[in-house]
């Protein structure tokens, strides 16, 4: 499952990533961060706190990637503050070939899905109770920007994010993905959840007072036509793509 991410990701997919607070959604990113090829640019965007730290160095001391990292400043003057919306803007005039917001809370949401939707790799991530929610959250964020319609928004932030996945961290205090999603848009211009992995929870059972949770994870779907045509377009080896859609059982 982190490798379906981190190929997607790489190969110029965006996606967004919903879990509750705690849950290790800064570390995943990270993770999957840390994968892009070093001769690719990378500019991250956060909020207040800077937390990632993916700027490589030689054993001489030299930096050997391209990694912008960038944070807000906020003031009691207004023309002082930097906003992660001028930040984006910024972002952009930079060409990055990726591009993470750590986190969506309002009306930037909108400069980031405008972005996965020019060309750019983005990653992000949103609070939502649910994977099935995520979708939800993303259009309440964006619609605060302006008067577009639901339906608009709707299918402005599928074809931004067509991956979105979930973490959660459970009763035995083990964080885990528990859904990686697709969404594609029907012939009435409805959403369409294709689950393509899952955590199983088969039970829980308390042990000297421990919580442990017995599970698997599983993959219950594949990638549809068009992405995998996307990922061929991106440069994807054939035999990489056909590991991920059950081709290639090496």
């Amino acid at each position: 499952m982190l490798d379906f991410l981190s190929t997607l990701y790489r190969f110029g997919i965006s996606m967004c990533l919903a879990g509750p607070t705690g849950t290790g959604k800064t570390t995943l990113m990270s993770w999957i961060m840390s994968t892009i090829d070093d001769d690719k640019r990378l500019y991250t965007v956060e909020n207040g706190t800077r937390e990632f730290d993916l700027v490589k160095r030689d054993k001489k001391g030299r930096v050997i990637n391209n990694v912008i990292h960038t944070n807000t400043r906020y003031s009691d003057d207004p023309k002082q503050s930097i906003t992660q919306q001028m930040l984006l803007e910024q972002g952009l005039t930079f060409h990055p070939n990726y591009l993470c917001l750590a986190e969506m809370k309002g009306s930037e949401a909108y400069e980031t899905q405008e972005a996965a939707r020019t060309g750019h790799a983005v990653i992000s991530t949103v609070h939502a109770k649910s994977y099935s929610k995520i979708y939800d959250r993303i259009i309440d964020l964006c619609s605060l920007k302006g008067n577009l319609s639901d339906e608009l928004l709707s299918s402005f932030v599928v074809d931004a994010f067509p991956i979105t996945f979930f973490i959660q961290k459970m009763e035995d205090n083990v964080r885990r993905i528990t859904e990686i999603c697709e969404c594609q848009l029907d012939e009435n211009g409805k959403r369409k959840l294709n689950r393509l992995y899952q955590f199983h929870t088969l039970k829980n059972e308390i042990r000297n007072g421990k919580t442990f949770v017995d599970g698997k994870f599983e993959r219950v779907g594949v990638i549809s036509s068009n992405l995998q045509q996307q990922l061929r377009d991106n440069g994807i080896p054939e035999k990489l793509l056909q590991k991920f859609i059950g081709g290639d059982k090496s």
